[in-house]
């Protein structure tokens, strides 16, 4: 009987058991590692090595800047910060193999974006090529707002395009003409030159909902200035050359009261000289508000004559005429000269600041004579030095009542005739009243005649009384004086 043969199988196995054998005698190859456990051989070396070192590596080199090199040694240093493995001289056939097939896919993929950005840009260009029919590139605002260029077609977008001046943009992405009034005001709102509203096309009066400037008040839908509340008329009266005349002229409350409401004191810091009459004085010539309302007056005045002199005389003798107030006014109390105006009375120091107001805007050097002692204060204006008070070098003029110019021997309530030297207080340069001498020489001729008047009893001759009564009467009337 015939042996057996072995079969393939059998010797395969055989081996296997062979080389596992081999390689239980044997320890790790890796340098100082006696591992037997888990022993496997290196499939590019063939050299047997723990799981812990069985992994291959290539030698460390230097890395090198750029390209490959720098792959290479980017790989190898990333290769040997893992624990583990063991340098494998017969791996690195194998490693630059990788190297190489990670080069390709990079110059693939630099390729790819370089044909993708190019192909990107022809369709850009291609796209902003197209044009509507004025020109306007694809998805782009026209110069003639509010068009826009949707692919193609010229459309309205003024919520992207805005509008032209002057246009807004309408519910259809249009735009409209921005209709205005005629100081170009918009409909439906208040013009800068309020309280005027723009109603549908015209302005019209609306404060109660523009509003009043300052210093006016509502007046139902206009705005009236405060200073004209209370408007009133008065009228003076003069008298020149025996002629007499009227001068109408209308008053406001709401200036008179703004007036009164001022203080009347002058407030001064220490080290600072006190205020002095004239300060008070100018002070209630000089206040803006009421020179807008009080210059009317002079020029209605001018309007009366074209004699310079004869001006003066009617301004003179209508402030005169003004009725005096008989209660007793001290300086922080006084009026200032549109209220004299509008109360249609004042005291002699009020109704002299009033004619000095007047005579200064005519034009004339005007002075004050203030009378401490005697409580009074008096007119005095330019004139030739031999007509002056005192030769002061202005002539006297008495406020209070019609009164000839020059004339100051007149006798005063509780003091008597004016005695004292008076302060003179300084109000403007200007013209002389050259004609003063008029007036002079009438003054002097009643003087006389009151003289003869006072002889004439002496004779006992009515005739000759009479005579000199009548022509004191001539002159008197001349200037309004009963």
């Amino acid at each position: 009987m015939s042996r057996p043969t072995e079969s393939n199988e059998t010797k395969f196995g055989k081996d296997i058991i062979s080389i596992k054998a081999e390689i239980n005698d044997l320890n790790c190859a890796y340098p100082s590692c006696n591992n037997k456990e888990g022993l496997s051989k290196c499939k590019y070396c063939q050299e047997t090595f723990c799981k812990e070192h069985l992994e291959p590596k290539v030698p460390q080199t230097k890395i090198l800047p750029g390209g490959a090199n720098y792959i290479r040694s980017e790989k190898i240093r990333k290769m040997w910060r893992r624990p583990g493995g063991h340098t494998c001289v017969q791996y690195i056939p194998f490693f630059e193999e990788e190297i190489r097939k990670s080069l390709d896919r990079r110059v693939i993929c630099t390729v790819a974006y370089v044909l993708l950005s190019f192909i990107l840009i022809l369709i850009i260009v291609s796209i902003n090529n197209k044009t509507c029919t004025d020109g306007t590139g694809y998805h782009s605002c026209s110069d003639e707002k509010p068009l826009y260029c949707s692919n193609g077609t010229l459309v309205n977008n003024s919520t992207l395009c805005g509008c032209p001046y002057d246009y807004d943009i309408d519910e259809n992405f249009g735009c409209k003409k921005i209709q205005r009034c005629s100081d170009q005001t918009i409909y439906g709102e208040c013009s800068l030159d309020i309280p005027l509203f723009c109603l549908e096309g015209n302005l019209v009066n609306r404060s109660s909902e523009c509003g009043c400037p300052v210093d006016y008040v509502v007046d139902v839908e206009s705005c009236v200035w405060r200073y004209n509340l209370g408007k009133k008329e008065i009228t003076l009266t003069y008298t020149l050359r025996g002629e007499s005349g009227r001068i109408n002229y209308s008053v406001y409350e709401g200036l008179s009261d703004y007036l009164h409401s001022l203080p009347r004191e002058i407030y001064y810091s220490e080290g600072q000289s006190p205020p002095s009459t004239r300060d008070f004085v100018l002070r209630d010539l000089n206040d803006e508000k009421q020179e807008t309302y009080l210059s009317p007056l002079a020029s209605q005045i001018e309007d009366l004559s074209s004699n310079k002199d004869d001006q003066a005389r009617i301004a003179i003798s209508a402030v005169q005429n003004i009725p005096y107030n008989k209660f007793w006014v001290s300086l922080f109390d006084s009026r200032y000269p549109y209220e004299v105006l509008y109360n249609e009375r004042g005291v002699c120091q009020e109704k002299s600041e009033l004619l000095a107001y007047l005579l200064r805007k005519l034009g004339y050097g005007v002075v004050l004579f203030s009378f401490e002692k005697e409580d009074h204060m008096a007119v005095g204006i330019k004139c030739p030095a031999q007509y002056s008070y005192l030769n002061s070098g202005y002539c006297f003029i008495e406020s209070t009542t019609p009164a000839i110019i020059t004339y100051s021997e007149g006798d005063y309530v509780v003091v008597g005739k004016l005695n004292s030297t008076p302060e003179i207080i300084s109000v403007s340069e200007g013209l002389s009243f050259d004609g003063v001498s008029e007036e002079y020489q009438d003054v002097q001729r009643l003087n006389e005649l009151d003289q003869n008047f006072e002889n004439s009893f002496n004779t006992s001759n009515y005739d000759d009384r009479k005579d000199l009564l009548d022509e004191q009467g001539l002159i008197l009337e001349k200037y309004g004086i009963n």
